[in-house]
């Protein structure tokens, strides 16, 4: 069996998975999957993982590296910006935010994001 067939076998069966709620179990097939290949949607995947096991420092990890993998995606890039807010690190967020709305001006989830963003310049 072929390495990239191992790899999609693996996510698919995390993705099966995750529809049944199995989180736990979803985590075991998506790191089997990143051991053979790092990718953004499979860290993403784990990401989304750890955020219903309540596990926010593995959580955070997995959407960092989702989005060190792959800088353009907008749901990756949405997802690690709302990370970042609940840290308080507004400049940063603000600007993955900026890139993704200066890419896909009508992303909804990053509007809506941004939006919650503190005030960014003075005197409004």
């Amino acid at each position: 069996m072929s390495g990239n067939l191992k790899i999609n076998i693996f996510y698919g069966m995390g993705m099966d998975c995750m529809e049944r709620g199995e989180y736990a179990e979803a985590v075991k097939h998506f790191e089997k999957s990143m051991e053979l290949q790092r990718r953004s949607i499979t860290a993403a995947r784990l990401y989304e993982c750890y955020v219903k096991l309540n596990r926010p420092k593995d959580a955070r990890a997995n959407i960092e590296m989702a989005f060190m993998l792959n800088t353009k995606s907008d749901p990756i890039s949405t997802q690690y910006a709302a990370i970042l807010m609940q840290e308080k690190n507004f400049k940063k967020a603000t600007a993955l935010l900026s890139n993704v709305l200066q890419r896909n001006p009508k992303y909804t989830p990053a509007q809506k994001l941004y939006d919650q963003l503190p005030i960014r310049t003075e005197g409004k």
